[in-house]
């Protein structure tokens, strides 16, 4: 059970993360400032995932599912600086950065192991939908059946 205090630093840098993708601008050529947050949030979860290697070990760190996406977000974010040093601007993992959030706050993590949960009986959903769409299609296909061929135009009389 972490302290108080321990969630801290967490709770002040993913918003930050948040809030330096809110502001990207991709357009401006100097942006010094956003380079150098960006770079202090990748430092800051770069050093907490070796911290927690350096005192779990690596595979007690990895036999946790929300360790294993920190991973695949930081390798994402080296590849992205990787490529941005050989001049290639691609921000692979751009977007997946702030889900960050659901890794580190608990009702974040319960919410969307949740609905993670509910993806299965989701899918029957979507099946019975799609049923009853296609059904809808052949009954106006039947009824109508060509008759509104050639209906969808502007009259006459307005202006175009």
């Amino acid at each position: 059970m972490a302290g108080p205090g321990e969630q801290q630093p967490d709770q002040t840098t993913v918003p930050l993360s948040c809030v330096v993708q809110g502001n990207f601008q991709p357009c401006i050529e100097d942006h010094l400032l956003q380079d150098i947050l960006v770079y202090f949030v990748f430092a800051y979860f770069l050093a907490e995932m070796l911290i927690k290697v350096t005192a779990l070990g690596l595979t007690a760190y990895l036999q946790h599912n929300w360790h294993k996406f920190d991973v695949f977000i930081l390798c994402g974010e080296i590849l992205d600086f990787s490529l941005k040093a050989l001049g290639f601007h691609v921000e692979i993992c751009f977007v997946l950065t702030p889900l960050r959030l659901f890794s580190r706050v608990d009702e974040m993590r319960k919410l969307v192991s949740m609905l993670l949960g509910i993806l299965p009986m989701l899918g029957n959903v979507l099946i019975l939908y799609v049923f009853v769409i296609y059904i809808f299609g052949l009954v106006g296909v039947q009824l109508w059946a060509g008759d509104l061929r050639y209906r969808c135009f502007l009259g006459e009389d307005i202006a175009a």
